[in-house]
């Protein structure tokens, strides 16, 4: 008898059950991403960046902060998959993921969904100027900052 004859089968995981696991991502993962993101959220949307020199929101300004927001998460999503994550993705997913974030994030800090939750939870959480653009303060930030970690963290687990 060979010694490649007395040798035990090794039974190989499924195609599927790879492709799951390398899709999986544990939640203390998926809250880092989420909080990450978030704080990103805020350092871009925050009125006293140097992209609001007014301190409102123009059309301009809120292109300009999305566009700045997914080039900062593209560079943020690499280095949180090259430091921190146990399953390596691809560039091109995580351009995809900056990319919808960036949809998300302009769709939060649209002036109509300030003038919305300003409108329904008062005052405190900003104005609209004389042209009609508004002016978050930083309780309309620290609340669109919440909505956006929501949505993201749901995202994750779609």
């Amino acid at each position: 008898m060979s010694n490649t004859e007395t040798e035990m089968p090794v039974a190989k995981p499924s195609k599927i059950e790879i492709d799951i696991h390398k899709l999986e991502k544990t939640f203390g993962e998926k809250l880092l991403f989420s909080i990450i993101t978030t704080i990103l959220f805020a350092l871009v949307s925050f009125p006293w960046t140097a992209l609001y020199p007014t301190g409102c929101m123009t059309d301009a300004t809120h292109l300009a902060a999305t566009i700045i927001f997914a080039i900062l998460l593209s560079i943020v999503y690499l280095l949180l998959n090259c430091y921190v994550s146990h399953y390596k993705t691809k560039m091109t997913t995580h351009l995809k993921y900056a990319f919808l974030m960036a949809c998300v994030y302009f769709l939060v800090t649209s002036n109509t969904m300030y003038k919305l939750v300003a409108g329904s939870l008062g005052e405190e959480f900003g104005r609209t100027d004389a042209e009609g653009n508004f002016c978050p303060t930083f309780y309309g930030v620290a609340i669109h900052g919440l909505i956006f970690f929501f949505i993201k963290f749901l995202l994750m687990h779609v």
